[in-house]
């Protein structure tokens, strides 16, 4: 006959439960704030020759029970009455507005946004995670 005595199922138990809950409550709530970060990120390094370009940026929740959110430079209204995407042709193209001599932004403002954000969004998360299991 072989006997084994597990010890500590309670406790894993609990610490199961804890993550459970923060799966629930943190995590939406650090998704939602990493949007916004690369959000804000986006509109510092945009060009800004006008307003029009930084106040298409958005950051939107997407559809569907998925905890997830959208990062988009949409069409700038205002001067473009054709509605142009320039923000397409600003991208692929090799430079950015400049002014005199001066360059107005990163011309390529969403991959340098998309790199921020996949450096930042699992540290949020891992630092995150680490309180809850310190708990």
């Amino acid at each position: 006959m072989v006997s084994i005595k597990v010890i500590g199922l309670t406790e894993l138990f609990k610490r199961f439960n804890g993550i459970k809950g923060w799966l629930q409550s943190e995590l939406p709530r650090l998704t939602q704030k990493s949007a916004e970060e690369g959000k804000a990120y986006a509109v510092a390094i945009a060009p800004k020759r006008t307003r029009a370009l930084v106040n298409a940026i958005a950051a939107r929740k997407s559809g569907g029970k998925d905890i997830s959110y959208t990062l988009v430079s949409r069409t700038p209204k205002g001067s473009n009455t054709r509605r142009v995407p320039y923000q397409v042709y600003l991208h692929k193209g090799k430079r950015g507005f400049y002014k005199g001599n001066v360059k107005s932004g990163d011309h390529q403002y969403m991959d340098t946004t998309a790199r921020f954000l996949s450096h930042k969004y699992p540290e949020m998360i891992e630092r995150s995670l680490n309180k809850q299991l310190k708990k």
